[in-house]
């Protein structure tokens, strides 16, 4: 993920989710531009927004794009423990009384998340899980799956004391090495699920 302003991080996740067989690049930069002008729309016009995201990785590093897309616009969020797709209309509803105001702390937090998640390297990351990240409640668990998936990462683990390990590296052929690759995932046949790329 680089560190790229927004439009031409748009037309990146779009190129590589259509080489993923996701879609079109074309469609795929459409839906991201839309998603991201309605949002702004909504914010320029002092309109409510209550941000619902689940627990997930995927659904963790698109909180913290829209946090940072928002700025210091007022804001909610609503973090479920579930996933919200098969919520049935009484079950989402119960979850609107647990809306919360995102705070100063939050945003910050969501900044130096978003920032680390965009280096080259797993060291902010890493850094990042030894800090208190309670006001994103599952950003924690959504980063070690992140490291866990690296290849030729050491999982980063939980010390008794129950502060995060500091020691996170890769060792390729018994020696150290700096070098940092995620896999693509794997390309989806036409039968099978639909990829959620544009978010």
């Amino acid at each position: 993920m680089p560190d790229v302003p927004p439009a031409e991080l748009r037309a990146v996740r779009a190129r590589f989710l259509s080489d993923c067989g996701w879609g079109s690049e074309r469609s795929l930069l459409e839906s991201f531009e839309r998603r991201d002008r309605l949002f702004e729309q909504a914010l320029e016009a002092d309109t409510s927004v209550v941000l619902w995201f689940e627990h997930d990785l995927y659904d963790q590093l698109q909180l913290l794009q829209a946090l940072n897309l928002a700025g210091d616009s007022p804001l909610e969020l609503i973090q479920a423990d579930s996933d919200l797709g098969p919520l049935q209309p009484e079950e989402l509803e119960a979850l609107w009384p647990q809306r919360r105001p995102v705070t100063l702390h939050t945003r910050a937090l969501a900044r130096e998340a978003w920032d680390a998640f965009r280096d080259p390297g797993p060291a902010g990351l890493v850094a990042l899980l030894e800090r208190d990240t309670s006001p994103l409640p599952h950003l924690d668990n959504a980063l070690r799956r992140l490291l866990e998936e690296l290849p030729d990462t050491q999982a980063v683990s939980r010390a008794p004391n129950g502060s995060c390990s500091s020691r996170c590296s890769t060792v390729r052929g018994g020696r150290a090495s700096s070098t940092w690759r995620v896999r693509r995932p794997r390309r989806r046949s036409s039968s099978g699920t639909r990829g959620r790329g544009s978010g």
